[in-house]
């Protein structure tokens, strides 16, 4: 149907990016501006207030992730491996185990981590204030949707190749 060929029409539309052809999403190189910071102490920008504290109880979950995947959370993110800052950032698959000190008492807790993306997605996605929204847009930044690569269509619509060239061309390309 030529509604199909349209990513004006959800039928045709991307199903990723709604047929705008890109995604605002959370940059970890914006999260994470200075990467001879320790992970807990700051690296992460927006776990820290404008006074310099870093925010409530995300030392002891880095601390966490760095017990389950073998890295001091000390330590500065410049010195971590590829694969454990994607831990950190798009989450571990098993639960990890939280310790939290309460003056003199300690708390001990599972819980899924799903990674400072996510955790960043769901406050921008939940929260009703307009302020923090701003704020945390200065995170992320736009690229081509990683679903249709910029051209607004579905994978189903983009396979249909018209006559033209080695394998022929899509409707996008045409």
């Amino acid at each position: 149907e030529p509604r199909m060929f349209s990513f004006n029409s959800p039928y045709g539309a991307c199903p990723e990016c709604t047929g705008l052809g890109t995604k605002t999403e959370f940059d970890p190189v914006l999260c994470c501006p200075d990467p001879s910071k320790p992970l807990r102490d700051g690296a992460i920008a927006p776990f820290v207030y404008k006074s310099g504290e870093t925010k409530d109880w995300w030392p002891d979950m880095l601390d966490a992730v760095g017990r389950k995947c073998g890295f001091d959370a000390h330590l500065p993110v410049k010195d971590l491996s590829d694969e454990q800052m994607r831990a950190v950032w798009f989450g571990l698959e098993e639960p990890i185990e939280v310790a939290m000190r309460y003056g003199r008492h300690e708390r001990k807790f599972q819980t899924q981590w799903d990674g400072v993306i996510a955790s960043l997605r769901k406050r921008y996605e939940t929260t009703e204030s307009e302020w923090v929204k701003q704020d945390l847009e200065q995170y992320m930044s736009t690229n081509p949707c990683p679903v249709c690569a910029g051209k607004r269509l579905k994978p189903e619509t983009l396979a249909v190749r018209l006559p033209g060239g080695e394998a022929g061309v899509s409707i996008a390309d045409l």
